[in-house]
């Protein structure tokens, strides 16, 4: 195996963990800080461990006993020690969890849409839960265990050099070799941890496609089908663990071995010593103790550096999640509508599938229009392009005379609102899933409320009830009000409604309708396969979606 730290230099994905590292520095700079002074009390504890063997052979007991006090003394002293590290320890661990699922979380927000659509949810769960687990046992604990085995064979050195310094370069000599066998017995590690993650990621994609066809599966009854499919699955995943668990539990066992061998060489030469005179009987107790203390920080680096090695694939595939494959131009800032959103020749398809074909269409501004077709007509995805989830496969979308492509989607988002089919309810109460966490004024809440249709639902709960499980008691209809209050609420100059009336009665679409209609200024393209007589003509266009063109209606 090769020494993983030229390999991590090359790996994209040592950068955020040594950024997670910086981050969580304080809490691993106050663990080392304990674990230096542990070592200053094992070596105060060496040393009159010495005292007292030599003491007892030359019988000198007015001497020993307040050597016995001060070990006495320093060894109670191990206790809250150790107690402090294992809290600092996990403090570490903590902050470094936090900081890598936050990032995360930050870098999967800045990916475009239309990259993070594809390839669909599970990957980040995948990235969150599991792979953030491993990186928390295989990178930064042993990262803290090394960093504690290397203060620990650090101040064995130092005890060595004090009593036999000629000993030194034959015990730096075993532990070489020691770890040349270890890490060229640990090269297999990444790769089986790389093929483990690619399992997980597949394995959550499964898991969560069959809950959520849970009703499927018990309207077919295809449980049969589901759970042999899902045991395969399974078994995959922990076969390829079982073999990484036997190819550590083989190298610890090795590393076991050659420690001990090691040890025992030593103990030989130490008694040899002592029966020639060169050494005390406790000066040697004392070595042949400081050559195990050192040989355990060296098992337990040994131990470390290939899983420490191994993740780095993990880190690679989860940045990758995480790179835009298409980095967007914007350059641009926009201030606002002024005169219309423009569709110049614009062709777009989905893989194979062509939904536009050099279409035109402008929006005027404060202009209120209609977009009707048949189902996958394409209806949907005018609303996609107008919102920045994708861009033209050619042709330019115009936003003024500045092309969409280049606007900042921050600065054109502040200025759009949407109203979708799928809402997303936070567990929260109502009041601020309506305003999103914003300061908003209560007569103007209220307006909202009214307006999207919502009266009735405040007025049985009120606006401080919490709302669990995305809003699953909710129906469709309130869902969807919720949607169309937030947009009222975000006094938007541009207004995408995609198939909003699509779970409410006549009666209440009608209403919401024209209160949407009545907004003044605002831009409003409404898709809908809902259409009514009379609110129809009050729409300033009608543009029918078929064949990949967008033309008007009469």
């Amino acid at each position: 195996m090769k020494f993983p730290f030229k390999k991590m230099q090359k790996s994209g994905g040592i950068r955020p963990l040594l950024h997670i590292l910086r981050a969580a520095k304080m809490q691993l700079l106050f663990l080392s800080f304990c674990q230096v002074v542990q070592q200053a009390i094992n070596f105060m504890i060496f040393m009159l461990m010495r005292d007292l063997v030599d003491l007892s052979l030359a019988g000198d007991i007015e001497a020993l006993i307040p050597k016995a006090t001060r070990l006495l003394l320093f060894s109670l002293a191990c206790v809250p020690l150790d107690l402090i590290i294992a809290s600092g320890l996990a403090a570490y661990l903590k902050r470094c969890s936090e900081e890598l699922k936050l990032r995360y979380l930050k870098r999967a927000f800045r990916k475009n849409i239309n990259e993070f659509e594809a390839a669909g949810i599970s990957r980040y769960v995948n990235d969150i839960t599991n792979n953030s687990s491993t990186l928390e046992e295989k990178f930064f604990r042993q990262i803290a265990a090394c960093i504690q085995a290397f203060l620990r064979f650090g101040m064995s050195v130092f005890l060595l050099i004090r009593l036999s310094a000629s000993l030194l370069p034959y015990m730096l000599g075993l532990i070489a070799f020691m770890l040349l066998v270890m890490w060229r017995s640990g090269a297999s590690l990444g790769k089986k941890e790389k093929q483990r993650a690619g399992f997980l990621e597949e394995y959550t994609r499964f898991v969560g496609e069959v809950l959520s066809a849970f009703r499927l599966v018990k309207a077919y009854r295809l449980e049969k089908h589901v759970t042999h499919d899902f045991d395969h699955r399974s078994k995959l995943v922990q076969d390829k663990q079982y073999e990484i668990d036997v190819r550590r539990t083989w190298l610890q066992a090795m590393g076991q071995f050659l420690m001990i061998s090691v040890v025992f060489i030593f103990a030989f030469l130490g008694l040899r010593a002592v029966k020639m005179g060169v050494l005390t009987l406790g000066n040697a107790m004392v070595i042949f103790n400081i050559c195990a203390n050192m040989m355990q920080p060296i098992g337990e680096i040994s131990e470390a550096i290939p899983q420490i090695s191994s993740v780095l694939p993990i880190v690679d595939k989860m940045e990758e999640h995480l790179r835009n494959q298409l980095e967007q131009k914007e350059n641009k800032s926009f201030a606002g509508l002024e005169d219309s959103l423009r569709f110049d020749r614009v062709s777009f398809s989905y893989e194979d599938n062509p939904v536009l074909q050099e279409a035109d269409v402008c929006f005027k501004k404060g202009a209120k229009y209609l977009l009707i077709g048949a189902s996958g007509s394409g209806k949907s995805t005018v609303l996609r392009l107008l919102r920045k989830y994708f861009n033209p496969d050619s042709g330019k979308i115009f936003a003024d005379q500045e092309a969409l492509e280049e606007i900042s989607a921050d600065s054109y988002y502040r200025h759009l609102a949407n109203i979708e089919q799928q809402v997303f309810l936070f567990e929260d109460s109502i009041r601020n899933n309506l305003c999103l966490y914003k300061e908003v004024d209560e007569d103007e809440l209220q307006q909202a409320i009214d307006g999207a249709g919502l009266r009735p639902l405040i007025e049985e709960r009120g606006l401080d009830e919490v709302l669990k499980d995305n809003g699953a008691e909710l129906s469709g209809g309130e869902r969807a009000r919720f949607a169309i209050a937030r947009a009222l609420l975000s006094h938007a100059e541009i207004l995408l409604v995609d198939e909003a009336f699509a779970s409410l009665n006549d009666e209440v679409a009608k209403a919401i309708e024209q209160n949407l209609l009545a907004l003044k200024d605002v831009t409003l393209i409404n898709v809908s396969h809902v259409v009514y007589r009379e609110s129809r003509s009050q729409y300033d266009a009608v543009f029918r979606v078929a064949r990949g063109k967008i033309a008007a209606e009469p």
